[in-house]
């Protein structure tokens, strides 16, 4: 169906969509907007009428935020962006993310967004923000793992655990419609096919709620310890090279990721991109999506959280020191780093210390033999 077609059959159900859509809204107080190529959150209160003419699609496009004052969420979604290449280089991958879900027992609804892929998940009642996060983080690399291939641009909502505490509002995610930029108008994946125009709408209307029980049980993840020293590397400010760091400090600005991994099992993959032990092929986690952070894919490492990114410190800790944060900034103080040592006498200590047997205490949680040290 063409552009107009499919404008014009979303125009005449555009009230029908705003009552639905209302049961998704997670706070009425505000939500987001899309105009003249950039998103930002509207200073207003959100209404049923802003909601018609979204899906009227002249005036206005809406996004919704995911976290309500309580932290709660009546959705969830995976956006699969495409915008650099053709967006049905990602479908595959969405697609397996669909099934994959739907094989835990939601419901999720899979869009073409115009831009991309999205993947809903409706929930009924709604589930903690931090819950729905880390179920949707951990199915996104589980995806991965199975060797779907998939772009770096996948998005998870929410975003955050929690942002009433901090006065905020989190994450805002667009509803479907017409598309801000393009002339495209959202359809969705059905069983019998994809659905566009009145069918599309008619697929919106019913989209059904995944049930409590979905999502596993389990304690929240333990937060990591916040750093807050004023003399952090990366805080802004300039550093006296007289001047002491923290252990943990100087080995974030002067340790390499290859120093953590490589005695633990794990392979180079590319540039700044790493492998876990076990793996013959594929990508486990990045060095260089986020500056200065691990960022990790995979749902196979024990102590680590799909999703998450790791500072040098954090990880060689939580690998090293099974999250002893006290004993990993002794041991990097033993080591030299903090009282600004030079670089290649530490290399001599970290490969001998990577070298020692486990078992002793304030060693390594496996056999290691010697090796060169390799950048991340």
């Amino acid at each position: 169906m063409d552009f107009t077609s499919s404008l014009g059959a979303w125009r005449s159900y555009s009230a029908r969509l705003a009552t639905f859509t209302a049961g998704l809204v997670n706070r009425w107080d505000t939500y987001g907007v899309y105009r003249d190529g950039q998103a930002f959150t509207s200073k207003r209160p959100l209404t049923a009428e802003v909601l018609r003419r979204h899906f009227f699609g002249a005036d206005i496009r809406v996004g919704l935020h995911l976290n309500d004052p309580d932290d709660r969420c009546r959705f969830g979604a995976v956006d699969v962006d495409a915008h650099a290449t053709d967006p049905s280089d990602h479908l595959d991958f969405a697609q397996a993310l669909r099934d994959h879900l739907a094989g835990q027992g939601a419901r999720p609804l899979l869009e073409h967004s115009g831009g991309g892929w999205k993947v809903w998940v409706r929930f009924d009642p709604p589930e903690e923000a931090w819950r729905v996060r880390v179920w949707l983080h951990r199915a996104v690399a589980e995806v991965r793992e199975e060797g779907w291939p998939c772009p770096e641009a996948v998005e998870v909502f929410p975003k955050q655990d929690v942002v009433t505490a901090s006065g905020g509002y989190g994450s805002f995610l667009r509803l479907p419609g017409r598309h801000h930029r393009l002339d495209h108008v959202s359809y969705f994946r059905t069983p019998g096919g994809w659905a566009h125009g009145p069918a599309a709408a008619e697929t919106w209307l019913t989209f059904p709620a995944t049930g409590p029980g979905v999502i596993p049980a389990g304690g929240r993840p333990a937060p990591q310890p916040v750093r807050t020293d004023r003399d952090r590397p990366w805080g802004g400010r300039r550093h006296d090279p007289g001047a002491d760091w923290h252990p943990w400090q100087d080995f974030d600005r002067r340790g390499e990721w290859g120093e953590i991994l490589i005695p633990l099992g794990w392979a180079p993959a590319g540039p700044g991109k790493w492998r876990r032990p076990g793996r013959a092929a594929g990508v486990s986690a990045t060095t260089d999506y986020h500056p200065g952070m691990f960022y990790l894919f995979s749902a196979s490492v024990p102590g680590l959280e799909p999703g998450r990114g790791y500072s040098k410190s954090a990880l060689f800790a939580l690998l090293h020191h099974g999250g002893d944060f006290t004993t990993a900034n002794k041991t990097l103080a033993g080591l030299g780093f903090g009282r600004g040592n030079q670089l290649d006498p530490l290399r001599a200590r970290l490969t001998t210390f990577y070298s020692r047997p486990s078992g002793r205490p304030g060693t390594l949680l496996c056999d290691a033999p010697s090796r060169p040290m390799l950048a991340g």
